[in-house]
């Protein structure tokens, strides 16, 4: 990993070339795959995109 500036990094958004993801089925976490796409797949009744109802949890 190259040397990272711990104090001049902050929260907004860093581009990357790929991110690793995980996939839980059967009953446990897969062996995980490096991705370049930069999206993700989300189902539609995630809680985190219903905002009102995020308000209360």
């Amino acid at each position: 990993m190259p040397n990272i500036d711990w104090k001049s990094l902050g929260f907004g958004f860093t581009d990357v070339n790929c991110h690793i993801r995980y996939v839980w089925k059967d009953g446990k976490w897969g062996e995980g795959e490096f991705v370049k796409d930069p999206t993700i797949t989300m189902h539609i009744g995630a809680s985190c995109l219903h905002y009102g109802q995020e308000c209360f949890e």
